[in-house]
């Protein structure tokens, strides 16, 4: 088996699966980035007003809670924000 896209993993079990991150609590981070490190592509999706708490954690807990996640920002409350959220959940 080949590793992961991080290296921590050889089994990608989750290869071909999108996860849509929009976890704000050290919690829900943590679970996609596991299923990131067995292969699942895992899209962290943030609003402006709402960031994820790890953030005032300090920058190592964002590094490691957030890692291999590609990462967006989208503001909900207006109709091209709720569009693009849409559209990365339909493709998931």
């Amino acid at each position: 088996m080949e590793k992961g896209g991080n290296g921590l993993s050889e089994n990608n079990i989750f290869e071909g699966i999108r996860v849509i991150d929009a976890s704000t609590v050290l919690a829900g981070p943590l679970i996609a980035n596991l299923l990131g490190d067995f292969g699942a592509e895992v899209i962290k999706i943030e609003q402006p007003s709402k960031v994820d708490q790890t953030r005032s954690f300090g920058e190592g807990t964002w590094k490691v809670t957030n890692r291999n996640k590609k990462a967006i920002t989208l503001v909900f409350n207006n109709e091209k924000g709720m569009q693009l959220y849409y559209q990365q959940v339909s493709k998931g």
